[in-house]
């Protein structure tokens, strides 16, 4: 099969301004007569581009602010709190971790009063650790 003939100037211009009065990709082809790849390969190579959607959240640093932190930085001003206290960089301090309320300390202590027997020698003199490097299973899921 061989190569169709190129369109002229008129005819690609007869599918732009179908395509800028927002005719749809399936009602231009019909109009003109001519194959939908056809079509969209003579919209794309037009130069009129359809922006892409923005995806993701607001940009926190811009480009401007990017160069001056980098700047700043390689003149060896110091570290990040000199540096963004010199530039009046915003900033939010971020929590943490939650904080454990009353009801859950009430609960880790019911726990280790629970798993403990006052009677058993060992129970009475075993510490209860919240810490992970004892890997005990406490009231936070029994893990």
């Amino acid at each position: 099969m061989g190569k169709a003939t190129e369109l002229t100037t008129a005819e690609k211009n007869i599918i732009l301004r179908l395509w800028k009065t927002n005719m749809s990709y399936r009602k231009i082809p019909e109009a003109v007569e001519w194959d939908k790849s056809t079509v969209e390969r003579v919209r794309k190579a037009s130069g009129t581009p359809v922006p892409p959607s923005k995806r993701g959240g607001s940009v926190k640093n811009g480009s401007r602010t990017r160069r001056l932190v980098i700047l700043k930085v390689s003149s060896g001003a110091g570290g990040a709190k000199k540096v963004r206290d010199a530039l009046q960089l915003p900033f939010k301090k971020l929590f943490r971790g939650l904080m454990l309320k009353t009801q859950h300390f009430r609960a880790r202590i019911d726990w280790a009063c629970e798993k403990s027997d006052v009677d058993d020698f060992w129970g009475v003199n075993v510490m209860f650790s919240d810490e992970k490097k004892w890997n005990m299973d406490g009231p936070d899921g029994y893990k």
